[in-house]
């Protein structure tokens, strides 16, 4: 019993940690949000600023995710491929 209270006092102790981070970064991220002088008004802009640069950034993650999944699938053809000509 005192194994399983250990490990929940250590996850209970990671888990606040990463909560009081996250409630720091929010904090920061509003503070910032508030005092930050943009050269435009934003409720005049009819889409956020460089939203075509993020447009090609998830297209390029897309791609890359997309390329090392079909990385993974034939190191896995290939391994079961030389698996099955060693068994033979």
């Amino acid at each position: 019993m005192t194994d399983f209270s250990n490990s929940m006092l250590s996850l209970a102790i990671i888990l606040s940690s990463m909560f009081a981070i996250v409630g720091v970064m929010y904090g920061l991220l509003k503070y910032r949000d508030a005092t930050v002088k943009l050269p435009v008004d934003r409720e005049q802009l009819a889409r956020i600023p460089a939203y075509g640069l993020q447009q090609q950034i998830q297209d390029l993650q897309l791609d890359l995710m997309g390329s090392m999944m079909m990385g993974l699938m034939m190191l896995h053809i290939l391994v079961d491929a030389l698996i099955s000509t060693l068994r033979s």
